[in-house]
Order: C-alpha cells, then sequence, then structure tokens
C-alpha cells in the first residue's frame, strides 16, 4: 500500500520525468563537452561552460513543459528562477569537478580522466536542481 502511494505520488511521476529529462540533457551535456574538450581541444572548464549552457537552456524547456507541467504566465520570471538555480547548481558542478580531477589526474585515459568528474559532479549537482526547481522555480500556485 504504502509503496503503491509511492509509485502513484505527483512527486514522484516528477522526480521520474527529473531524471530523465537530466538523462536526456547530461546526453547533450556530455556530447557537447567532448566535441570541445577532445576533438576540439579546448580548455576543459570552457568547454564544460558551452556544454552546460546549451544543455540548460534545452532542460528548462523540457522541465516546464514535461516534468513540472507548468503554466505560470511569468515564463521570463520562471526562466530566470531556473537559470539562477542552474548556474548555482554549475558553481556546485564545478567545485566538484575541480575536488575529483585532483584525484583523476592520474588516469592515463582521456576518456576516463575527463569525464569521471563530470559525472560524479552532475550526480551531486542533480539534488540541488531537483528541489530548488521543484519548490522555487515551477513551484505550483495554489
Amino acid at each position: 500500500m504504502v509503496k503503491k502511494n509511492i509509485i502513484e505520488s505527483k512527486s514522484f511521476r516528477q522526480f521520474l520525468r527529473f531524471v530523465i529529462v537530466g538523462v536526456i540533457s547530461t546526453i547533450i551535456d556530455l556530447g557537447i563537452y567532448n566535441i570541445f574538450a577532445i576533438g576540439f581541444d579546448k580548455n576543459i572548464y570552457l568547454s564544460r561552460f558551452i556544454s552546460f549552457t546549451v544543455a540548460v537552456i534545452i532542460g528548462y524547456f523540457l522541465h516546464r513543459n514535461w516534468t513540472f507541467k507548468s503554466n505560470d504566465e511569468k515564463v521570463l520570471h520562471q526562466f530566470i528562477r531556473f537559470i539562477f538555480t542552474a548556474t548555482t547548481g554549475l558553481a556546485i558542478n564545478l567545485i566538484v569537478m575541480r575536488i575529483v580531477s585532483n584525484y583523476t589526474n592520474s588516469i592515463s585515459e582521456e576518456i576516463l580522466r575527463k569525464n569521471v568528474p563530470v559525472l560524479i559532479a552532475v550526480g551531486i549537482a542533480s539534488f540541488w536542481n531537483f528541489f530548488i526547481n521543484k519548490y522555487w522555480t515551477f513551484k505550483e500556485k495554489k
């Protein structure tokens, strides 16, 4: 009974959608990141900024229309909140990435050395993003 209530809850469905959008955004993010960091041999932080920006814009529209199904008419206001949340998430992401990079610099395989810190950072920042977006950015009006 408890499991069924949890699975059928709106928050649980939103979380699952959040995860799906997160996976899509992460694929986009990592794809663009690798194109710049490895394909064009650009600085990993510049590459991360570019990939993050594209993924955030796509993520906003997916979260607004599918995850949280927002009908708030103040789209610009909501987008600014989303950008603030995402930017704070990016700061968390970059700090975690920097810390983890200190431990992965000795990995000889470039793909692992450059992607393990990003994946760990994305995982940690995701918790911040879900809760702030649910209860602030896309907060339902009563």
